[in-house]
Order: structure tokens, then sequence, then C-alpha cells
């Protein structure tokens, strides 16, 4: 009988590539630019309670003017103490804080939602709201 000494070797040597490059393959692939479709698809969760229209408030206070503004303020909404207080001026830095764990950011907040926990999502979601608020 014949032993190829070196046979094992190889044969790891192709089990490993196959294994990193499956693996390179199937990783999901970080974006670079974000996604707008996945942005508005986020907002659909949020236009429940926000319009983006100005001066519709809904169960929540419209999103239009957003940028910039201080939180509590949107004209002709009733909002809770603890939104009135914080004195969060919104931002991408800030909404992106917030989006991530709202009722940490804002203790007492009355707003139902739990926050966004991917970067990416949040990213893409306030990417769509920007472009989105420009416009009107």
């Amino acid at each position: 009988m014949v032993v190829n000494k070196g046979g094992g070797a190889i044969c790891r040597f192709l089990i490993i590539s196959i294994i990193v490059m499956s693996g390179w393959f199937m990783a999901p692939k970080a974006s670079a630019e974000p996604d707008s479709f996945n942005g508005q698809l986020w907002f659909e969760r949020c236009k429940v309670c926000h319009a983006l229209t100005p001066g519709k408030n809904e169960k929540g206070p419209s999103l239009h003017g957003l940028f910039g503004r201080k939180s509590g303020t949107s004209p002709g909404y009733d909002y809770s103490l603890a939104m009135k207080k914080t004195a969060i001026v919104w931002t991408e830095r800030t909404l992106d804080n917030f989006l991530a764990t709202p009722k940490i950011v804002v203790p007492g907040l009355k707003m139902e939602f739990s926050g966004i926990p991917r970067p990416s999502d949040r990213r893409d979601l306030i990417t769509f709201l920007k472009k989105t608020l420009a416009s009107k």
C-alpha cells in the first residue's frame, strides 16, 4: 500500500480555503452608502404616528422642520413633560442616539417605540428623512 504523505496537507488546505471563501461570500456586505429604500421602509412604521406635512400632528408631532428644531417645540402638539424638558436639538447625531434607545435618552417618554437597534437602519431612516424633508 502506497501512502501519499503530502495529500493530507493539501486536503486540509483545500478545506480551509473553501471555508474561508464561503464565509467571505456569505458575509453581509457593509454598505458605505445609505439605503434610501430601507429608510423609507422604516418610516412606514413611523408614519403610523408621525406625518411629514407641516402642521399635521397625528398621535405624534409632525416631523416637518425636525432638523435643527429643539425637542418638544413643534407647534400645536401636546408633548410630554419629559420631551419638553430634554432640550435636545435634532441633528443627525442626536436623532441617531434617540432612535437607538428613546426611553433611555428621554426617560418618561410617552412615545410607544422601543428603538432601532441596527446603526445602518437608523442611518437609512435619517437619510430618508433628511432627503424627504428637504424637498417639502
